[in-house]
């Protein structure tokens, strides 16, 4: 979906009444509505960059029916200018952008370029500003719910993570971290059983070398989730 008319003028609550546009008829519009995206998306405010993560998302979905190279060439972009810097509003306009792109592939398609996208979220989850881990909780929050299956090859850096975030001393990305906790445990439901064996032997093997009470207890909690769905009981673990 794509403003066709005051593209520079109109509000941008105005998003979701627009007409329909093909960008493959109408370049100038699709470049115009790509570079409006990227400037709300450095915005200082959370507003406008949210509303440039819906403008991308929208232009990732056309281009999804018609050029997927191009989409390659956007991803190239945000991470050039988004993440090459010190920025910190670029460095959240860069995480809400990779999630609209996952969000405008939806969960078939998704998994062309989530390999691209994952080990820059993954690092921003490490930022020092706490700020930008909130949004990479958030932005992974989004990629996850839906990716759903797609995501289940990075299942252990995710649970390594959350075992970090959940301890964060921000109260802030801690709830970030609850919640993309809740979304990872939604996508282990759904994995296959060898997979889930295969994650619920190595987090018991893990086990005598944790001694950090809170992380052990996340083991823990992982452990009897997945002994569940093993095996319909859960199993006592001392």
């Amino acid at each position: 979906v794509l403003l066709c008319e005051n593209l520079t003028r109109a509000p941008q609550e105005h998003f979701p009444t627009t007409r329909r546009v093909s960008m493959v008829e109408t370049p100038f519009v699709y470049v115009l509505s790509l570079e409006t995206a990227y400037r709300n998306l450095k915005d200082k405010s959370s507003t406008k960059r949210k509303k440039g993560g819906l403008l991308l998302q929208n232009i990732i979905k056309e281009l999804n029916n018609h050029d997927n190279d191009q989409i390659n060439d956007i991803i190239q972009f945000i991470e050039n200018e988004f993440f090459q810097t010190f920025i910190v509003n670029s460095k959240k306009g860069g995480l809400i952008a990779y999630a609209s792109i996952i969000c405008g592939l939806g969960h078939e398609d998704s998994e062309r370029v989530i390999s691209q996208l994952l080990p820059r979220i993954f690092e921003c989850l490490m930022d020092q500003d706490d700020s930008v881990r909130y949004y990479a909780c958030e932005s992974l929050y989004n990629i996850v719910q839906t990716s759903r299956r797609v995501i289940s090859p990075w299942l252990r850096d995710l649970f390594d993570i959350l075992c970090i975030l959940l301890a964060d001393p921000q109260q802030s990305v801690k709830d970030g971290a609850r919640l993309l906790d809740l979304a990872v445990r939604g996508v282990l439901i759904e994995c296959d059983k060898p997979e889930r064996e295969n994650l619920h032997s190595e987090l018991i093997e893990r086990l005598p070398t944790i001694r950090k009470n809170s992380r052990r207890q996340y083991h823990l909690e992982w452990i009897r989730l997945l002994d569940v769905k093993i095996n319909e009981q859960p199993c006592v673990i001392e």
